[in-house]
C-alpha cells in the first residue's frame, strides 16, 4: 500500500481562472461503486475510467469499450493521510462485482491539473470532481500532495471555500449512498 495525502474542499466560483493551474493534463469519465459501507474500517471500491478529450453525457459509458480501464481500490484510514492500493483489474471482474455495489455508486467527470505553488511545481495536483446523474451539480476539489508535510502548510485558493477533509460525510463512499447532492452545508455546488 502507498501513502496518500489529500485535502478535500467544497467548490464555489471559477476554479479554472486560478493562476496557479495550467490546462488539465487528464480528464476522465468515471463510474465507481463501493463494496463496503461508508463506516467500514477499509474502503473497497471498483472503478471504471475512460479518458476523454471532452466529456460527453450523450455517450453511453460501457466497460466493453476498449478505452475503459478498471481498478479495484482498497483504502485504509480517514482524513488527510491514508493508505491505498489500486491495482488494475480485468473488465470481466469489474462487471462481476458491479452489481454488488447497487445503492453505493458514483458517476463523475474528473479533471486533473498540475499546480505550481511557492515554486514547488509537481508537489500538488488539483483534482476537480464534477458529479453526474443524481448527484449533479455537486463539485468537489481535492488537492493531492507528494508529502503530508506540505499538505499541512498548503493555503488553498478562495474557490476552495470549505475544507471537508475530516468530515466523513464528504468521503466518496458516503456520497455514493446519497439520493441527491449533499446539502449539509447549505450548498449543492
Amino acid at each position: 500500500m502507498e501513502d496518500q495525502h489529500e485535502r478535500r474542499f467544497l467548490v464555489r466560483g471559477d476554479y479554472a481562472s486560478w493562476p496557479a493551474i495550467v490546462a488539465p493534463f487528464r480528464v476522465s469519465e468515471m463510474r465507481q461503486g463501493y463494496l463496503t459501507l461508508p463506516d467500514a474500517r477499509h474502503e473497497i471500491r471498483v472503478r471504471a475510467e475512460r479518458r476523454v478529450d471532452v466529456p460527453d453525457a450523450s455517450t453511453v459509458f460501457t466497460t466493453s469499450d476498449p478505452t475503459v480501464v478498471a481498478h479495484m481500490t482498497v483504502k485504509h484510514g480517514h482524513g488527510l493521510s491514508r493508505q491505498r492500493n489500486d491495482p488494475e483489474i480485468p473488465q470481466s471482474l469489474f462487471d462481476e462485482l458491479w452489481p454488488r455495489t447497487e445503492g453505493r455508486r458514483i458517476d463523475k467527470v474528473r479533471a486533473e491539473y498540475e499546480v505550481a505553488t511557492d515554486g514547488r511545481s509537481g508537489q500538488v495536483t488539483l483534482v476537480i470532481d464534477q458529479f453526474q446523474g443524481r448527484l449533479a451539480p455537486f463539485v468537489m476539489a481535492e488537492f493531492k500532495f507528494r508529502s503530508g508535510e506540505f499538505a499541512g502548510t498548503f493555503v488553498p485558493p478562495t474557490f476552495a471555500y470549505l475544507e471537508v477533509t475530516d468530515d466523513p460525510r464528504y468521503e466518496n463512499a458516503s456520497i455514493a449512498c446519497l439520493h441527491g447532492p449533499p446539502t449539509w452545508h447549505g450548498q449543492t455546488a
